[in-house]
């Protein structure tokens, strides 16, 4: 559930609102199967997850135009969140004992950013600071005795302080644009693993990051652009925890608080042509991470699956056309992601090609349908191999009434249940082969009704969009 409520002032120049969200969240997870090693009887194993969260958000903006030209802006958010989890894992047809475990997560989040944007040689610059304080603790124990002897009971705590200044500058110069920007960043983050500060990964970085991009517009319906970025990317906090989780009699799940930010440089190039729009990019990403599975040490046999450091290379490429048809507005994609990754000594660079094909009919009287068709074939994605999914299928039809303020959408998914989710693994000598397949058919029905809609006034935005994204 979400409950949310706040405000909105102007008065001339001057803009300020705030609002405040609070998001509980219970969940209950049951998990049924069997497993088995070499030529021994299947094992019934029973897993159940239990989980209660909460999170509550407040964040605020303000807004002054003054002397005309200079346009000064301030979004601040303070995010605190608690979540507790029990997992129980039974073997009821055997005698292995239960094996259980408890955890729980709290996070805190201050963050600010302030710019100024005015007019500066023709062309239109802004300068600002942008930074966050995060800490985040998360205190697991495991309960089974034996288990404990290679799962431990953990309490790890990790804070990060975060200090940014950033300018750019974007100009026009008759047909051409140019924008230009840096931006600087200082990170200390300190690391604790049961009360004791971990010197191998508390580290602290000094980090510029620049970017630039040139365009050409031949005429509204043509143009092309080129752009250049250098990024700096940082795992979610989730996958930094030292703890290990246990997952079976064989296998282990955890993190990897040894992970290093990535270094991402990304070539961009877009050009638009009538109804055609092509985009390809080309990524190095350095430092990037990715799952592996492979043997951990302990008395019994024991495989983890765990993020490591990789560095590899993505080329990207897409083509979209649309064009309405009367009453039909047809919107193709056609792609094809290729990367280049080797990790001990086997390569993943099988491309994936991949396809959309969205239609929208718009008739009289508020009728509206659509049907959208898409599939990609088998491929690597980092130290996956996906499945192919050839062709799947979803639709709706929709009505709106009462001068467009209800609208009532039906719709239908993966209507020829061709959807799935497979996958293999080949790292550090273990293979994993995955065929998991969903019925994701579904009928959903959607009644919305607004009440005197308006557009909102709210002018402010996240303080720290990436840093909520890894919390």
């Amino acid at each position: 559930g979400v409950v949310k409520a706040g405000f909105n002032y102007a008065n001339g120049s001057q803009l300020f609102g705030a609002y405040y969200r609070y998001n509980p969240e219970h969940g209950n997870f049951k998990n049924t199967g069997s497993e088995w090693l070499n030529d021994n009887p299947a094992i019934s194993s029973n897993i159940d997850k239990h989980t209660r969260a909460h999170s509550h958000l407040a964040s605020l903006y303000y807004e002054n135009t003054f002397a005309e030209k200079f346009l000064l802006h301030f979004d601040g958010d303070f995010r605190r969140s608690n979540e507790s989890n029990t997992v129980a894992s039974t073997y009821p047809a055997s005698s292995f004992p239960a094996v259980n475990s408890t955890d729980e997560r709290t996070s805190t989040l201050w963050a600010g950013k302030l710019y100024l944007n005015f007019p500066l040689w023709n062309g239109d610059f802004t300068v600002g600071t942008q930074d966050s304080y995060t800490h985040t603790s998360l205190d697991y124990r495991m309960l089974n005795t034996s288990v404990s002897e290679y799962i431990p009971s953990s309490m790890t705590d990790a804070r990060q302080t975060s200090a940014a200044l950033f300018a750019s500058l974007s100009r026009m110069f008759g047909k051409f644009s140019l924008s230009a920007g840096a931006r600087y960043e200082y990170v200390d983050y300190d690391f604790k693993v049961d009360g004791k500060r971990s010197e191998e990964v508390s580290r602290r970085d000094h980090l510029l990051t620049p970017d630039v991009s040139v365009g050409y517009s031949f005429n509204e319906e043509s143009q092309i652009s080129l752009s250049y970025k250098m990024a700096t990317v940082k795992p979610p906090y989730s996958q930094l925890t030292g703890s290990l989780n246990y997952v079976g009699l064989h296998q282990i799940e955890g993190g990897n608080p040894a992970l290093h930010d990535e270094r991402m440089h990304d070539i961009q190039l877009f050009g638009m042509w009538k109804g055609f729009m092509l985009q390809a990019d080309y990524t190095r990403a350095l430092d990037t991470y990715a799952y592996v599975k492979q043997l951990y040490p302990a008395d019994n046999l024991q495989l983890i699956m765990h993020p490591v450091n990789i560095d590899v290379s993505t080329l990207s490429l897409y083509l979209v056309w649309s064009k309405p048809v009367r009453r039909w507005t047809p919107n193709v994609t056609v792609g094809m992601y290729r990367q280049w990754l080797q990790l001990d000594n086997h390569c993943y660079d099988k491309p994936i090609f991949s396809y959309y094909f969205d239609n929208t009919f718009s008739f009289p009287h508020g009728w509206t349908i659509t049907a959208n068709i898409s599939g990609s074939s088998q491929g690597d994605m980092h130290t996956n191999r996906f499945g192919a999914s050839w062709f799947t299928m979803d639709a709706s039809v929709g009505k709106t009434f009462l001068n467009k303020s209800l609208t009532l959408k039906l719709s239908a998914t993966d209507i020829f249940n061709t959807a799935n989710n497979d996958w293999t693994m080949n790292t550090y000598g273990v293979f994993v082969d995955k065929h998991q397949s969903y019925d994701r058919r579904g009928v959903s029905l959607n009644i919305i009704y607004n009440f005197q809609p308006r557009k909102s006034k709210y002018k402010g935005s996240s303080a720290a969009e990436e840093e909520m994204k890894r919390l």
